[in-house]
């Protein structure tokens, strides 16, 4: 496995202070497919925010208790470092919830900042309380295991529609996750930066009545 582009404090908070859209629109400027999540990965509580470095997690449906439930999910957990984003597909998988309250404890206190399910999760009034940010399709009091398991860890995988790979950095608010590749992580912050600077000029523009096709026609921005 290669070794993930830089992420550090800094560029994080800088993401943090931008919202998923800005961000889609610094990958299309850059003619870069946006890689969006499907719309009904959402945040599991109402305010969670998840802005940080992706580590992908392969998991499928099984018929039977493993002889090492989760040794998978272990493993991506010991390699796990501070402001990763665990993001979980798993491959069409709804019958039982795939995380809870005591993987994201544990997540949390290995400096994780968030994950991300393509399915399931249980416990979210525990996970609230921590206000550790979880995105998923929905809920499900039943436990995983022998049901759901992990097949692979750090590879490139699909979830929820966008292909992820490890150190791709995940934005993801109460309008979608957006996936931004590892290696134009730099340079989409610093257009989006931009952009957001120009929608704030513009909106202070169309707040005195301006026509709105002018406006557009002078800047570029709606």
């Amino acid at each position: 496995m290669s070794q993930a582009p830089e992420f550090d404090d800094a560029m994080r908070q800088r993401f943090q202070a931008l919202h998923s859209a800005l961000i889609a629109d610094s990958l299309d400027r850059m003619g870069v497919p946006v890689q969006a999540m499907r719309h009904d990965v959402r945040p599991m509580y109402p305010g969670a925010r998840i802005v940080g470095r992706a580590l992908p997690l392969l998991q499928t449906a099984v018929y039977r208790r493993p002889d090492e439930p989760y040794e998978v999910l272990f493993e991506a957990y010991r390699a796990m470092r501070p402001n990763d984003v665990l993001v979980i597909t798993t491959t069409g998988h709804y019958e039982s919830g795939v995380w809870g309250g005591l993987l994201s404890t544990s997540a949390r206190a290995q400096g994780a900042v968030g994950c991300v399910i393509d399915g399931l999760t249980r416990d979210v009034h525990e996970i609230e309380e921590i206000d550790f940010p979880v995105f998923a399709v929905g809920q499900s009091p039943v436990d995983s295991e022998g049901r759901c398991e992990g097949v692979e860890w750090g590879k490139p995988i699909d979830c929820a529609g966008a292909r992820v790979e490890y150190g791709d950095v995940i934005v993801g608010d109460d309008m979608g996750v957006v996936v931004v590749p590892g290696e134009a992580a730099a340079e989409v912050l610093d257009r989006a930066e931009a952009k957001g600077r120009g929608e704030s000029n513009v909106r202070e523009i169309l707040a005195t009545g301006a026509d709105v096709g002018e406006v557009f026609k002078k800047y570029g921005i709606l």
